[in-house]
């Protein structure tokens, strides 16, 4: 059998009795065969249950990210973006005619105590990384179980289970600063730990989603070496395609980072448009906003 089922002590040591009081009573009524039929049933009841638990919480994990950990705070970003004026705050119109937009969601949702798409952004985060640890999918369902009888195995498996959901933790919950803001030392490490949350996140994902959708028996790597995962033609192809342009976005992504920033010689040389421009405010500034505020 090519998948394993994670389930408590107690659970285990409830089912044996029952087990075992169920073959006395059967073997005691000369009904051996039936008895061994019913623990068969039994034992597939149980996996197939856990089963279908697993795959339910990995489609309710996976439907609060795409909303409340992207959709939800990028929508109330442009609706905030769309309906500010284009002007800044000294009544200037801006040079592109549009008003700040963050370039990342990270940068959208940095302020989580005045940012309400900051707090859907950590909220959502953290309830879909415990639903998903919950899960334990790559021990249950047989279309991602890698076989728990060599130690690697069991490594990738606890990789695939662990690291995304505590990435996600990190990356939701430790929050970054607008790089021309960053004026601390503080500021550089909480951004350099909330990267490593979006690649321990991620990255972990795709190469063991990588080693699973690619491993066959006689493959060349020692570490795609292995039985095949079941799975389908149609699935696994797919899987590989989505894999693929997993990693096309995620190049293209890094590669759209790097040209956007406001301090970049790479978007000076290539003639990107309409920077962020940054500027320090002046006392007559702060007069002139205190001002508006009062007339308001």
């Amino acid at each position: 059998m090519a998948s394993a089922v994670a389930v408590d002590d107690s659970f285990i040591d409830q089912l044996a009795q029952r087990v075992l009081q169920r073959l006395r009573c059967n073997m005691q009524s000369g009904t051996a065969e039936d008895a061994g039929e019913d623990v068969a049933d039994r034992v597939d009841f149980a996996e197939m249950q856990a089963r279908r638990e697993s795959g339910a919480l990995l489609v309710i994990s996976s439907v609060i990210l795409c909303v409340g950990f992207g959709l939800l705070p990028a929508a109330m970003c442009i609706v905030q973006f769309l309906v500010r004026e284009p002007e800044d705050f000294r009544g200037q119109t801006y040079q592109s005619g549009w008003n700040y937009f963050p370039s990342t969601i990270s940068e959208m949702a940095a302020d989580h105590a005045f940012n309400h798409a900051g707090r859907c952004f950590a909220v959502f985060g953290l309830v879909a990384s415990v639903v998903l640890l919950t899960s334990a999918y790559p021990w249950r369902l047989r279309n991602v179980y890698l076989g728990g009888y060599q130690r690697c195995n069991q490594h990738l498996i606890i990789a695939r289970h662990a690291l995304p959901p505590l990435g996600c933790l990190v990356l939701t919950g430790i929050q970054v600063t607008p790089q021309m803001l960053v004026t601390t030392g503080n500021q550089v490490v909480a951004t350099v730990v909330h990267v490593f949350g979006a690649l321990t996140m991620l990255g972990s994902y795709l190469v063991v989603e990588g080693i699973t959708v690619f491993r066959k028996p006689d493959a060349s790597c020692w570490l795609l070496e292995g039985h095949a995962v079941v799975m389908n033609p149609r699935e696994r192809q797919l899987r590989k395609s989505s894999l693929v342009a997993m990693l096309i976005i995620g190049v293209l992504f890094m590669s759209c980072n790097v040209i956007s920033r406001d301090q970049s010689w790479i978007a000076e040389n290539v003639g990107a448009c309409c920077h962020n421009t940054w500027t320090s405010l002046t006392e007559e500034d702060v007069k002139s906003v205190l001002k508006d505020a009062q007339a308001r």
